[in-house]
């Protein structure tokens, strides 16, 4: 939507949910971190860990935009926060249900655009919506295909 993510890497997207059959394709722009602000970098890393740590399972970018969900999958999202913690619920929803995740690498165009997460009221609500999960962490189903 805003220019960041090359539509051109669709067939990635495609591709890993018909290879994986996982129902959460995210785009994983930690490969390449030549055009990542520093403090982006480091941010996305160490959510992504805390993150990952609630999912139990790997996540090198939770926080890319860039993804495809599976049909049967959106109905959970849209319980989802509308905010900037949206990324990071979408993760934690579908890992607790049992949805199987998966990533694969893009590349992102960075230009001089501000970002427009606002650093202290975005953070309060990420600490939220962590301590929420939290209490929520031995809730984790295992959802099985046919």
């Amino acid at each position: 939507g805003d220019g960041q993510h090359d539509p051109a890497e669709i067939p990635r997207f495609l591709d890993a949910a018909e290879r994986t059959g996982a129902d959460l394709i995210v785009g994983n722009r930690m490969n390449d971190l030549s055009g990542m602000p520093l403090i982006r970098r480091w941010t996305n890393q160490l959510m992504s860990w805390q993150i990952g740590s609630l999912c139990g399972q790997n996540l090198p970018d939770s926080q890319c935009g860039y993804r495809l969900v599976r049909r049967e999958l959106i109905p959970l999202l849209m319980k989802c926060s509308t905010g900037f913690d949206f990324e990071t619920e979408t993760l934690l929803l579908a890992c607790r249900e049992g949805y199987r995740v998966t990533f694969v690498p893009i590349r992102t165009i960075y230009r001089d655009e501000t970002s427009k997460i606002r650093p202290v009221r975005d953070t309060i609500r990420y600490f939220k919506l962590m301590a929420r999960y939290q209490k929520k962490r031995g809730k984790r189903r295992v959802r099985g295909r046919i």
